[in-house]
């Protein structure tokens, strides 16, 4: 029974940082927060005739373990009007994926953010062009970022209690 206990203590112990991480993102003023498991969610439409440009989220890791960041669905939809230079992502770490100019495009991008700390995600793209010559037509950016925790402590104790166990039925043996 007390196998058991342990157990379920040192799971509860490694489920703990998961369960409190989370994240601030900061975009236009104003902040979102991300909590493990949810995500932030980002699409905007740019008409055609609009210079190119770049939109910057930063994103604060305020969980007390390093989480990864990841975009894990992003989509430039460039059907009507597309980017004259495609789009590039890029986190202030140096991760960075880019897309041309093909009607829909994705891409996938991450980085880990160590607690206590920040990154950019800057999305730069170029201007924006109607392939039918309207100006009444628009390219999409759509892109949803995911917080990954990661619980290396938690990996650390659950080797130890494993390690702990293994000297134990070791020396049970030995007394037998």
């Amino acid at each position: 029974m007390n196998f058991f206990k342990s157990t379920a203590l040192a799971v509860a112990m490694v489920a703990a940082p998961m369960a409190a991480s989370a994240a601030t993102v900061l975009v236009n003023n104003g902040s979102y927060n991300i909590e493990a498991g949810d995500a932030f969610i980002y699409n905007t439409d740019i008409l055609a005739g609009t210079d190119a440009g770049s939109v910057k989220f930063t994103f604060n890791n305020t969980s007390a373990t390093d989480a990864v960041y990841a975009v894990n669905y992003g989509t430039a939809n460039q059907g009507l009007a597309y980017f004259t230079d495609g789009l590039t992502a890029t986190w202030s770490g140096g991760e960075s994926a880019s897309v041309g100019t093909d009607p829909t495009t994705t891409f996938t991008i991450g980085t880990t953010i160590a607690s206590g700390t920040s990154q950019d995600l800057t999305i730069a793209f170029g201007s924006v062009v109607d392939r039918g010559g309207n100006t009444i037509d628009a390219a999409n950016i759509d892109l949803t970022v995911a917080a990954v925790p990661l619980p290396a402590g938690g990996m650390l104790l659950l080797s130890a209690l494993g390690g702990a166990a293994a000297l134990r039925r070791r020396k049970a043996k030995k007394s037998a």
